[in-house]
């Protein structure tokens, strides 16, 4: 009997051991929500130092997974017009961020039309899940 009891204790265990723990989907804060927002500012902070004025981000894609995020969008003056820097066009930023205890941090970021700050980002941070990288789209927000 207690070796009955022994072997389907362990075979229990041994199943609950093996199970893959389950995985958090991508997924994009809503609008106006604390997380987004956590997020965009984070971003805001070496976009305003590298334009040298304030930046309101428009048309924003973010994916986040599991204490990362991926951000695209565009930044316009607080007139929604072009940047400075860029003209009469406008121009998306694209960014890795991570996030470390409450706080985000931007760990890469670029701006302009192609892939190369996000080629940049993926290549220098491989543990970042993939899917964040991919177009999302889920539930508009």
């Amino acid at each position: 009997m207690k070796i009955g009891m022994t072997f389907i204790c362990l075979m229990l265990l041994s199943q609950t051991a093996v199970a893959k723990p389950q995985q958090k989907p991508v997924y994009t804060p809503k609008t106006g929500s604390v997380e987004r927002k956590a997020v965009l500012d984070a971003l805001r902070k070496p976009v305003v130092k590298e334009m040298n004025q304030k930046v309101i981000f428009h048309n924003v894609t973010m994916n986040v997974k599991s204490g990362w995020a991926y951000v695209t969008a565009i930044g316009k003056d607080t007139n929604g017009k072009p940047l400075k820097k860029f003209g009469d066009q406008y121009f998306p930023f694209q960014a890795l961020l991570r996030k470390k205890g409450n706080t985000w941090q931007v760990l890469s970021w670029g701006s302009g039309g192609g892939t190369d700050a996000t080629d940049t980002a993926m290549k220098r941070y491989p543990q970042a899940p993939r899917e964040i990288f991919l177009p999302y789209t889920g539930p508009a927000s």
